[in-house]
C-alpha cells in the first residue's frame, strides 16, 4: 500500500528480522508499530525467496484484525484466517490440510488454537525423552552432593513429565490421520505476545521459583 509509510525505526525492524536468522524480538513499546513490522517483515523475506509459507500466532481478541491490518499493507495478499468453526472438531482436519496444501503469503491463528495444533509422535516422543535426559543428569547430580530435598522434587517431575509424555501421545494417537505441525509447511512462525510462551522448562540447582 503506497500510502503507508514506515517509520524508520520500523524499516530497522524489517532488516533485523531478515538478517537475524530467524530468531528476533521486537521489544518495542505499545503502539510503536511491530504489526506492521512483522507483517512487512514477512513478505519481504518471502519476496527475497527466504521463507515460503509463515504462520502468525496471535492472541485470540485481535486475530481478526491481523487480517485487517495485513490486507491494509499489503492488499493484495493471500492470507488464511480460520475462524471458530474451522477450528471445531469435525473441520480441524480440513483447515489443517488447506494449510498443508495451500499456497498463501501467511496463515494467521489464535494462539488457543495453535497450541492444538499436534507435533507428529517421532518428534514428541524426541522432545520429551531430551528433557527427561536432563532430569535424569540432575537427579544424578542432586543424589552425588546429597541434596534430598532436591533429589526429591526432581524425581516428581521426572514422574509428571512421563505422565504427560503418555497423555500426549496417546492424543496423538486418537487424531491418527490428522495433518501435525510438520507436514503444513510453516516454515516460519512470528508470535504476537510472545511473552505467553516464553517460560519453557528449565532444570536448575538454585532455589528459585
Amino acid at each position: 500500500n503506497s500510502s503507508i509509510k514506515l517509520t524508520k525505526h520500523q524499516k530497522d525492524a524489517v532488516w533485523r528480522i531478515i538478517s537475524g536468522g530467524g530468531n528476533s524480538l521486537l521489544a518495542h513499546e505499545v503502539g510503536a508499530g511491530k504489526t506492521f513490522s512483522m507483517i512487512a517483515a514477512s513478505m519481504e523475506m518471502k519476496r527475497l525467496g527466504i521463507i515460503k509459507k509463515p504462520m502468525f500466532v496471535v492472541p485470540n481478541n485481535i486475530y481478526e484484525q491481523w487480517g485487517i491490518e495485513f490486507r491494509r499493507l499489503y492488499p493484495g495478499s493471500k492470507i488464511l484466517i480460520p475462524d471458530a468453526d474451522d477450528f471445531s472438531k469435525k473441520n480441524r482436519h480440513i483447515l489443517l490440510n488447506k494449510i498443508a496444501t495451500g499456497t498463501y503469503d501467511a496463515v494467521i491463528v489464535p494462539e488457543s488454537q495453535f497450541t492444538m495444533i499436534t507435533t507428529s509422535e517421532e518428534y514428541t516422543t524426541e522432545f520429551f525423552n531430551e528433557k527427561l535426559q536432563e532430569l535424569e543428569q540432575a537427579l544424578e547430580i542432586a543424589k552425588a552432593e546429597g541434596q534430598k530435598l532436591s533429589e526429591s522434587k526432581i524425581r516428581q517431575k521426572i514422574k509428571n513429565f512421563e505422565t504427560k509424555l503418555e497423555k500426549k501421545l496417546d492424543n496423538i494417537k486418537k487424531d491418527k490421520g490428522v495433518v501435525v505441525f510438520e507436514e503444513l509447511g510453516i516454515d516460519s512462525l512470528f508470535v504476537d505476545e510472545a511473552h505467553r510462551f516464553k517460560n519453557l522448562m528449565y532444570q536448575t540447582g538454585l532455589q528459585v521459583s
